[in-house]
């Protein structure tokens, strides 16, 4: 059976990358040939360029801004070609993918073959990160074949305003489901159709199968703690700090912004999505802001804290609730956490949702 995935596969970013390599991993489980369209429409080129482009027509201050912006970045040019080279060969190591696509039309035009088509997981049905509106790639609309969306995310858009068109898209879906409960609801009203809600594809895999993905080379001698601080949030900063001096540990920074400096912790900003799993399963502790940041730190059963993010929050919320963990959320930087997580609790739960998201698998490679 062939399978063919589409997602943000290579936007530089380590859950985007992680949830493809998890969902193809999983796949591979069955037996199947599993592929992922190399889908790249211009404007995700232009989220992964180290630099900004420079678009005319955008107000002499905005020009003079993103130029001002290139070249500070110049200083960090070194190490953020090494965090690219080191996500070119993970994603040539743990992803088989079809030839490049640059445009919606060159996939109408020579679509990949399949037994099966899965959208998602992550916000591909989220506007705002597909060029200001639904991309038709991510609907698998250049296809006939069996499709389904597994654990996609609309972010916080307002479904309301893209009814007739989601409505539309999903059409000849044999199967929906959704990664937020709250997406969940709101889609089945709009669409009059049954939408699941499953688990994000990085959940789906244990951690000794992330074991082959793991960078040998990347160890720090002291206990750390890490902090991933997706968004820049002083409330994650200044939780982080606190936690670390209280705990003794250092603190290992893998925020993505090169700009953003926190004293005295050492910021790598060359890592690959192999050095990111590395860093998760030796942290003594966690701080983030970012929903993978949260995934990671519960398949590697670390003590963590998690701060919303201020825009995209609800992905990250409805996970904590659901296994037992919304008193980890912290909305402010007085939070205080009560005890250590008992994670035989929290895999409890979470082995409800995994049987649940396999359950949902099984069915659509059945149709």
């Amino acid at each position: 059976m062939k399978i063919s995935i589409i997602t943000f596969h290579d936007v530089k970013n380590f859950g985007a990358t992680l949830q493809c390599c998890a969902m193809s991993k999983h796949l591979d489980k069955y037996g199947a040939d599993v592929e992922v369209i190399d889908y790249q429409p211009k404007y995700l080129k232009q989220r992964k360029s180290i630099f900004k482009e420079i678009e005319t027509g955008k107000g002499i201050r905005k020009t003079l801004g993103c130029i001002k912006h290139n070249i500070k970045l110049l200083t960090y040019y070194g190490r953020l070609k090494r965090k690219e080279k080191r996500y070119d060969e993970f994603i040539h190591d743990n992803l088989r993918l079809t030839h490049r696509y640059e445009s919606v039309s060159q996939l109408y035009d020579d679509p990949p073959w399949a037994d099966l088509y899965i959208c998602g997981s992550d916000q591909i049905w989220n506007p705002v990160l597909t060029g200001g509106k639904p991309d038709k790639a991510y609907f698998l609309g250049f296809v006939e074949g069996i499709k389904v969306s597994y654990g996609v995310s609309l972010g916080e858009v307002d479904i309301t305003e893209y009814v007739d068109v989601f409505r539309d898209m999903t059409n000849d879906f044999k199967a929906l489901s959704v990664r937020e409960k709250t997406s969940a609801e709101e889609l089945a009203d709009a669409l009059g159709k049954n939408v699941e809600v499953v688990l994000d594809c990085t959940l789906l895999l244990e951690e000794n199968d992330y074991s082959p993905m793991e960078s040998r080379e990347c160890k720090i001698d002291e206990p750390y703690l890490l902090l991933y601080n997706i968004q820049h949030s002083l409330i994650t900063i200044d939780i982080a700090k606190r936690e670390a001096e209280r705990r003794n540990l250092i603190i290992v920074d893998i925020s993505p912004k090169p700009f953003k400096k926190v004293d005295g912790a050492r910021h790598l900003l060359d890592i690959g999505p192999g050095e990111f799993l590395s860093l998760f399963k030796g942290a003594s502790f966690v701080v983030t802001n970012s929903f993978h940041g949260c995934t990671f730190s519960i398949i590697y059963k670390k003590q963590f804290i998690a701060v919303p993010h201020t825009v995209r929050y609800t992905r990250m919320v409805d996970l904590m609730e659901s296994l037992g963990l919304k008193d980890r959320i912290a909305y402010d930087n007085d939070h205080e956490i009560c005890g250590e997580i008992v994670f035989d609790e929290v895999y409890e739960l979470l082995g409800d949702m995994r049987n649940r998201s396999y359950r949902y698998i099984d069915s659509a490679i059945a149709y």
